[in-house]
């Protein structure tokens, strides 16, 4: 979870659309995979749910960083953050 006083930002993602997601509904999950100070990686994968069948339809790798909410205010004052 992330803390109230930050803002999470996409520094990097990478997003494969693997097959067509047809199903009753779609899934995802997704985890960490390495959490640093400022910096992590995460990744997702999306499953088209059909009957009791689950065919993974997209897989994405995100960097993402943790920045203070309060500086990044001061640098623009119109921001509703």
């Amino acid at each position: 979870m992330t803390p109230v006083d930050k803002v999470i930002l996409t520094v990097e993602y990478k997003i494969n659309f693997v097959r067509p997601a047809i199903g009753d509904f779609l899934e995802c999950r997704a985890r960490v995979i390495n959490q640093g100070a400022k910096i992590f990686v995460a990744e997702s994968e999306v499953f088209a749910i059909k009957e009791d069948a689950e065919t993974l339809v997209a897989k994405a790798l995100l960097t993402m960083a943790a920045a203070d909410k309060e500086k990044m205010r001061k640098k623009r004052p119109d921001s509703n953050m």
